[in-house]
């Protein structure tokens, strides 16, 4: 099982976020003056691992509040798709809901509905799980003294990219099942490669000094939709903006309605492991 709300950064960058979108460069705002009416933020995954589906809420907060992204509770929330199924969410922790059937699953090519309630406002929004790739193989090297590498093990996926299709990725990487690339943005689509047999080396590197021989290295690929992997790309451009020289970029496109921030997201799964060796 994944460990929960890995893959979103919005935990980590909501504050950021937040004083982003209320600050400019022709303008020197002081602490006093950041503040505005919290908006709800909806990071949702449902994929096709039981286990591993989950919604978190949280609401921004002005950037000088002690607790930068709370946490939202009593929401009632269910899952709908095309296959007759109808699934509650339930709070196990604060802001975390979690699905009341442990062994739900999404499927690839199923039309998913969400519906988050809090009081009187109700949140929707739909996506459509793609098909994921079947991980062959997955392979690493061992890098070092190299000068236009840093020293580590650098790992490449073998797949097959399914023909006909743009076809759109999210990467994830563990170490000892913990996720050691949970605060980048790894994502990557098939525009100049599609239907084509890949060996994608990752832009992620496992630095040596904090791996041994023995250990076991996961890597995880998700299906992104489309809107989902424009979103990605615009939460990267923002959280890379924190110079007030630079210009505020546009928010990341979401698909939720009714005022919320976020992304519900919709992916099949597939991963591969390998054991380090010396």
């Amino acid at each position: 099982m994944v460990k929960p709300f890995s893959r979103s950064l919005l935990h980590f960058f909501t504050g950021f976020w937040f004083l982003l979108l209320i600050s400019s460069c022709e303008e020197i705002v002081t602490p006093d003056l950041i503040t505005a009416d919290p908006v709800i933020v909806i990071d949702s995954w449902v994929t096709n691992r039981p286990g591993d589906s989950y919604i978190k809420l949280t609401q921004t907060a002005a950037f000088n509040s002690p607790e930068a992204t709370p946490r939202v509770s009593n929401a009632l929330i269910y899952l709908t798709d095309n296959f007759n199924r109808r699934v509650r969410f339930i709070e196990t922790e604060k802001g975390s809901y979690f699905p009341e059937d442990n062994d739900f699953t999404g499927k690839p090519g199923g039309v998913y509905k969400l519906s988050v309630r809090l009081g009187e406002t109700e949140f929707l929004a739909s996506a459509r799980m793609s098909g994921v790739p079947k991980i062959d193989s997955l392979k690493y090297s061992l890098r070092e003294d190299e000068p236009l590498f840093e020293d580590g093990y650098y790992l490449t996926v073998y797949f097959q990219d399914p023909p006909g299709q743009r076809n759109y990725y999210y990467w994830e990487v563990l170490l000892n099942e913990e996720i050691i690339n949970d605060k980048e943005i790894s994502i990557s689509e098939d525009g100049n490669v599609n239907g084509q047999y890949l060996n994608f080396e990752l832009p992620f590197f496992i630095d040596k000094a904090l791996a041994d021989s023995s250990d076991r290295v996961q890597v995880n690929i998700f299906s992104l939709t489309e809107d989902a992997y424009k979103y990605y790309q615009g939460l990267d451009l923002l959280t890379k903006s924190g110079s007030p020289a630079q210009a505020v970029p546009e928010n990341p496109p979401t698909n939720i309605q009714n005022g919320a921030l976020g992304f519900f997201n919709v992916s099949a799964m597939d991963s591969s492991r390998v054991t380090l060796m010396e």
